[in-house]
Order: structure tokens, then sequence, then C-alpha cells
């Protein structure tokens, strides 16, 4: 199976596409259709770049349960009153609110989250976790979007929307420019060394 990789840039955390790649497969191979899928895997990585950035857990192996983890994917309490597994409760309850959006009843939405997080807990299990804020990547899609608002005079306006001097702004326009070009190039036919 193909992994969905469509809405990562190369600048996007590892460990967050990963995630977001590993939730999505475990969707599909529970009947969710592909796209659907690749959109909250991809929504659950930027959920925990977003809320859970910066941050460092440790996250327990699964096939060492301890007296704190007890009963987390018990399907009878799914993780009700959990200490230092919050992340993991929380990827169970992004994902069945995204299958809730979809249509799913609330048992099946449920019981696929914690499917999901069964599946990062495997991947995760047993160490420490650093969630990664991803700061280059929030940098990359800035100067991406202050690049496609620019158009040709509004560089004083862009620096006060963005809060960065007018140099910064003829900077970013020039470099994201230059990679785009460069992009278009690459794909023209018969230009290939």
């Amino acid at each position: 199976m193909a992994r969905p990789v469509s809405r990562y840039s190369d600048k996007y955390p590892e460990e967050l596409r990963n995630a977001g790649e590993l939730a999505a497969l475990r969707l599909v191979e529970l009947g969710i259709e592909a796209a659907d899928a690749e959109r909250i895997g991809w929504e659950l990585a930027e959920h925990l770049r977003t809320f859970w950035g910066g941050r460092q857990k440790y996250i327990l192996h699964p096939r060492q349960p301890d007296q704190g983890q007890g009963g987390l994917f018990d399907s009878a309490n799914h993780g009700d009153g959990l200490t230092g597994q919050e992340m993991l409760v929380d990827i169970a309850e992004q994902v069945e609110e995204r299958l809730l959006a979809l249509g799913y009843a609330n048992d099946e939405a449920s019981s696929m989250g914690w499917d999901v997080t069964r599946r990062l807990n495997d991947h995760w299990g047993g160490g420490l976790l650093y969630i990664c804020k991803g700061l280059h990547y929030e940098i990359e899609r800035r100067d991406l979007e202050i690049y496609s608002r620019f158009n040709g005079d509004n560089h004083e306006w862009l620096a006060s929307e963005y809060n960065l001097t007018v140099q910064h702004i003829y900077r970013i326009v020039k470099r994201v420019g230059a990679i785009e070009r460069a992009k278009r190039q690459a794909s023209l036919p018969g230009l290939s060394s």
C-alpha cells in the first residue's frame, strides 16, 4: 500500500510525519477511504505539533504495562483517569472526533480511535518521545504564503501584516521565487541532464 505523504513538506518533523502516516495506514486497514484516512492522519499530526509541540513524554511500552497505564486499552474504560498518558488519550479522542464528523457511529468511531492509538503506542512505546514544534515547517509555510500574496508592490503591507522588515520580505520573495522557478524548470521536458 502506498504511504500517504502528499501533505507533508521536507521540513515537516519526521516523527510527526510518521505518526500521521501510521494513523492513516491503520485507518485504511480498518476500512476508511484512503483520502479520508490521509486527511485524518494529517490533521492528527498537525494537532500533535500545535498542541503537544515542545513537550517530551514518556510512552509506556504496550507489552510492559505498569500501574500508571492500568487499563489504557481496556475497552471498558478507554483510559479514563490516566496519569502521564494524556497524549495517548488525546490521540484516541482526536481520531474519534474526526470519524464522528464523517458520520461514523459513536462506538465505531471510539473503537477505531483507540485502535489507531494502539498502533502509535506500539510504534513509540518504551521510550521518551519529544514532539517537535516544527518551527522550520512554520517558517516555510509562512514564507510560501508571503510569496503567494506578493503582487509586485506590496512589500510594506506584507512586512506590516507578518511583523517583519521590508528587507526581510524582499529576501523571502527572492528566495522562494528562485525555488519555485527551479521547480517549474525541472518539470519541463528535455531539461534533465
